[in-house]
């Protein structure tokens, strides 16, 4: 009798995608794809695993009958090492490698220059809005803005930056004081905030004025010069904020 030996090839793993030579930003959502093959096995009775580093990103799972295997990886930058592993049913182990360079990826900024701590605003007026947003590896316009007011909750605001990265809108804010916040985020999940303080005051009121010179009855000469005189008044906001202006039914 002579003893009969079986080989047992050993499978095969390649990682299709990412590539080493591709750009990876930190927080960047990848579409992992490989394909694994065993000259002994068909694919499906095939089990595939996906890590970063020593971290299982997907369980074992048979790949499709061609062999392809698929998983998804959000790229940070402490498993820049990703390795698909291959085992087939008698315990036999295949593996590949990709070393990726990934990008830390820096927070956006966020700045408020309207509305301001120090103007007055009120209650059933519009309140004007206008944010700066930036980024370092996206677009103003590719960024997510969002305001917020601690009386009002999130306020229907423009979310898009214009190209040169400003956030315009205007909206009503209840009376009272408000902690606003801007919130921008990019997309690859970090955000910045800034915030101000300002305060609604009650609705505002018209200003009142009463002319004073000349009376009512007053006779002049044509041509001669005349004085004009007479006092503006305002509730709401001192009287050098009020502009005045003379007119005459005539002239």
């Amino acid at each position: 009798d002579q003893a009969l030996t079986r080989f047992n090839a050993e499978p095969e793993a390649s990682i299709l995608s990412p590539a080493a030579a591709d750009t990876v930003i930190e927080g960047q959502a990848l579409a992992l794809r490989g394909q694994v093959s065993d000259d002994d096995d068909g694919a499906p009775e095939l089990s595939a695993t996906w890590y970063a580093g020593d971290q299982v990103l997907c369980e074992a799972a048979a790949p499709d009958d061609e062999g392809l295997t698929a998983c998804s990886w959000v790229a940070d930058t402490s498993g820049a090492s990703l390795r698909l592993d291959v085992i087939d049913p008698e315990g036999k182990a295949g593996s590949e490698t990709v070393k990726l360079d990934v990008t830390p990826n820096s927070a956006p900024t966020a700045a408020f220059v309207l509305p301001t701590e120090t103007s007055r605003y009120s209650d059933g007026s519009l309140v004007e809005f206008d944010g700066l947003a930036g980024d370092a590896e996206e677009a103003p316009t590719a960024l997510a803005v969002a305001f917020s007011s601690s009386v009002d909750g999130v306020l229907d605001l423009a979310a898009a930056p214009e190209a040169d990265g400003h956030v315009r809108g205007a909206t009503l804010l209840t009376e009272g004081e408000h902690f606003l916040t801007m919130t921008v985020a990019d997309g690859y999940g970090k955000s910045s905030t800034d915030t101000v303080i300002i305060s609604v005051g009650p609705p505002n009121n018209a200003p009142t004025c009463v002319v004073t010179a000349p009376s009512e009855g007053d006779v002049g000469r044509e041509r001669e010069e005349l004085l004009l005189a007479g006092t503006a008044y305002d509730a709401d906001v001192s009287a050098d904020q009020l502009s005045a202006e003379w007119s005459s039914d005539r002239d």
